[in-house]
């Protein structure tokens, strides 16, 4: 614990813009519909141990997210907030976030077949102690170790059951019709938090698929990290593991990390942190070392794709500096075409890029709609000949991005248009690249 976390926790309740061990919202105000009702929007806030201020929170969120299951198939959007923020309204992530599920929840009924209930969106904010003072820019920069450890207990708390519990439903639909969606994202320290929470299973899926014709499972639909917070060397399981292997035709991602090549707070400020890091323990070679001081979005044999800014693919698409929540603005026949230009720009990637066995080749190139290229370039070799940096294949489901500052600018730009236009479509390809009564 650092000087600053322990004052804050001493004194939390004596000094003003300490923030204490308490919830950041009423303990009954864990559910936050819009005036529109075009999403529904659930809260649960864990205290620094792990454990949900309220202990029936997450059971009342689950029952009405069944609830919501049992007439429809929701997409689940699970947001877990970063260091320096919370679970107020007045959050810019939370604002972000809702921003976000209202233009989701329109494109969705546009998207829906005539006659068809639209999928409902569904968001849960997961709420941590990420922010322990509420002034004071330079003392809030000395919480990151303090903050780094809570964000470590939030993972091995009850976060674990929450997720479990929404796999579930979403498991349990897909058996009995189309089924549910469910994505995990989080950011910074929230990044630590839902990665830790799912690396057994992440490894356990990977270890299952041991032959090139069995698909791996995702924990979900989709694990999203964004500019994550964590040492690499929490990755390397993974990263072994996926070396000089092939994977099924048809595999589709199942893992996304994406980093900003301009985020100071993990490019620079977090390997300087880890110089004043407690001792963790010894390494072997160069390659741990490197993994032990970085985050995995800048140790480059680790990266298997660069996401840059390209030309805008639909004219109503914006330009990739707007927000994903202007989409609802266009009118009906905009967005049909829009959607329309979509699907057939999936279809002309997967002809050109598929080889004769059914996987993608080396090299491939996915264009979105606002703009954002994705490029599968595996990871660079240069100066790191260990093995377990040989590279990986094609269609390797666990991507590691680095993003162009025009896709994600910095450590906290990460509502940008393009960028979620960018993650709403490669989700989108997920479900597009499944046959009729295919489950992943």
């Amino acid at each position: 614990m650092s000087l600053a976390e322990f004052f804050t926790a001493a004194w939390a309740d004596r000094w003003p813009g300490l923030v204490p061990n308490a919830p950041s919202r009423g303990l009954t105000d864990w559910s936050s519909p819009p005036a529109d009702a075009s999403y529904d929007l659930y809260i649960v806030e864990f205290d620094d141990q792990g454990r949900p201020f309220e202990p029936q929170a997450i059971d009342r969120i689950i029952d009405r997210i069944d609830l919501t299951t049992s007439d429809s198939d929701p997409l689940i959007i699970v947001f877990v907030h970063g260091w320096k923020h919370s679970a107020a309204d007045s959050d810019e992530n939370m604002e972000s976030f809702k921003r976000l599920l209202h233009a989701s929840g329109h494109i969705e009924q546009l998207r829906a077949v005539p006659g068809a209930r639209p999928r409902r969106i569904v968001g849960v904010y997961v709420g941590w102690r990420g922010l322990t003072f509420h002034w004071l820019q330079i003392a809030q920069n000395f919480t990151f170790f303090g903050r780094s450890e809570g964000a470590l207990r939030v993972a091995l708390g009850s976060v674990r059951e929450l997720f479990g519990r929404l796999s579930h439903i979403r498991n349990r639909s897909i058996a009995t019709h189309s089924g549910a969606r469910l994505v995990l994202a989080g950011h910074s320290f929230g990044g630590l938090i839902v990665y830790s929470a799912v690396a057994e299973y992440l490894i356990g899926s990977l270890a299952a698929a041991d032959s090139a014709s069995e698909l791996v499972k995702p924990f979900g639909d989709l694990v999203l990290l964004i500019n994550p917070a964590f040492e690499a060397a929490r990755y390397l399981p993974v990263h072994a593991m996926l070396q000089a292997r092939a994977f099924a035709p048809g595999q589709q991602p199942v893992f996304m990390s994406i980093t900003a090549s301009n985020d100071l707070a993990t490019g620079m400020a977090f390997p300087a942190g880890r110089l004043f890091w407690p001792y963790k323990g010894a390494s072997t070679n160069a390659l741990e070392r490197q993994a032990r001081v970085n985050t995995m979005g800048h140790v480059p044999w680790m990266r298997t794709h660069v996401v840059s800014m390209g030309t805008v693919q639909h004219p109503k698409a914006g330009n990739g500096q707007g927000r994903f929540a202007d989409l609802p603005t266009l009118d009906d026949d905009d967005r049909s075409r829009l959607l329309s230009a979509e699907d057939a720009a999936f279809r002309a990637f997967r002809d050109r890029y598929t080889g004769p066995d059914g996987r993608l080749v080396a090299g491939w190139t996915r264009t979105y709609s606002a703009g954002a290229v994705l490029r599968q370039t595996g990871p660079s070799n240069i100066g790191t000949p260990d093995p377990e940096s040989a590279g990986s294949a094609p269609d390797n489901p666990f991507w590691v991005i680095e993003a162009a500052p025009e896709i994600v600018d910095g450590h906290n730009g990460i509502f940008k248009m393009v960028f979620l236009d960018f993650l709403r479509q490669a989700f989108d390809d997920t479900i597009r690249a499944q046959t009729p009564g295919e489950t992943r």
